[in-house]
């Protein structure tokens, strides 16, 4: 919990190494899920714009097992919340991914959020998945894009 509570910390501090670190916590094995999960929900909130290609890169590694989809899930969403077309690719890759739901889901609401053209037709095909959650999310995220 103190850990915790000390990144909340540097996010309000606006510390400029933190999105180094975050990443760093992120993908460290050695450190709990828990933590790791904290870590990369928190890339959302500072300025990570220059570690896209880091967060996309950590979000495929971490979204293929159950233990770390948590992690992948905060990080498509972080995505999503840095606002930068450059993470389209892995979002519509997350989103294709169906070992993970709440990765999917993360990404569809991420996609929703930059509203990049070529991610409709995987969105569109998500509306259709037997997965309700999925299926809500999608259309929300379609509906978003298309106003």
């Amino acid at each position: 919990a103190v850990r915790r509570t000390a990144l909340i910390a540097l996010v309000h501090c606006r510390e400029p190494r933190l999105p180094g670190r975050l990443l760093g916590i992120a993908r460290d094995a050695k450190l709990s899920v828990s933590l790791r999960t904290h870590a990369a929900g928190l890339l959302g909130a500072v300025p990570a714009v220059s570690r896209i290609p880091q967060i996309a890169a950590l979000l495929a590694t971490t979204q293929a097992t159950d233990d770390t989809a948590p992690i992948a899930a905060k990080l498509a969403h972080a995505l999503g919340e840095i606002g930068d077309l450059r993470a389209t690719e892995a979002l519509v890759s997350a989103l294709t991914h169906p070992r993970a739901p709440e990765v999917q889901h993360a990404a569809a609401e991420a996609l929703g959020k930059l509203c990049p053209e070529t991610a409709f037709p995987v969105l569109e095909k998500a509306v259709a998945s037997a997965d309700p959650v999925l299926v809500r999310v999608a259309r929300l995220a379609l509906a978003r894009c298309r106003r």
